[in-house]
């Protein structure tokens, strides 16, 4: 039992954070357009959480990609 909660608890925060980097993706396009995306490719390094969260947060409210970085 307890290597079933073990596996479900990763799938759910794989699936986090896959849906994560695609909010961020999405919001980059939008924002920024082709500019923006030139990011993704250190983002998707990325694998914790909180860290994700803040990304995407500073999407948001970002007046350019330099406040992203």
């Amino acid at each position: 039992m307890e290597g079933w909660k073990d596996g479900e608890w990763k799938g759910e925060r794989k699936g986090r954070i896959k849906g994560l980097k695609e909010a961020i993706e999405i919001g980059l396009a939008l924002k920024y357009g082709v500019e923006g995306l030139k990011l993704l490719e250190r983002i998707r390094k990325i694998v914790v959480i909180e860290k994700l969260e803040a990304i995407k947060e500073a999407v948001k409210i970002s007046k350019n990609m330099e406040e992203i970085e």
